[in-house]
């Protein structure tokens, strides 16, 4: 049997949620101008939506969709499997408050603010 997203975490991943550019360039280091003009580009563009069994994304008109399994729920965390061609994406989820969590990149973080809390 299944468990439901209210027993495994899930529930906090449930909606649209956009990349908040302002919270992530407030922390990031850059090691390069370069580096730095394209990541300021890009930030606030990606949104990621959560449903219970997939995760899909959209940047820049390109999507992606994967299903995915909720593997560790801690206190202020979710820890995701990505099953993606050829080896699975392991995401840990960071939460801020419930409408806000990061992820790391590298030695950096990137905020992510909900934007819809629906699932569907």
């Amino acid at each position: 049997m299944a468990e439901s997203s209210e027993s495994t975490g899930a529930w906090r991943l449930l909606g649209k949620w956009r990349s908040n550019r302002e919270r992530t360039l407030a922390e990031w280091s850059f090691p390069d101008d370069a580096a730095g003009h394209w990541l300021e580009r890009s930030l606030g563009k990606l949104v990621i939506h959560y449903t219970q069994s997939h995760v899909r994304t959209e940047f820049e008109g390109d999507l992606t969709d994967c299903r995915y399994r909720v593997t560790a729920v801690g206190l202020d965390s979710v820890s995701i499997v990505c099953e993606t061609e050829p080896v699975d994406e392991i995401r840990d989820l960071h939460f801020v408050s419930p409408d806000m969590y990061w992820v790391s990149i590298g030695s950096n973080r990137e905020y992510f603010s909900r934007i819809d809390s629906t699932n569907g």
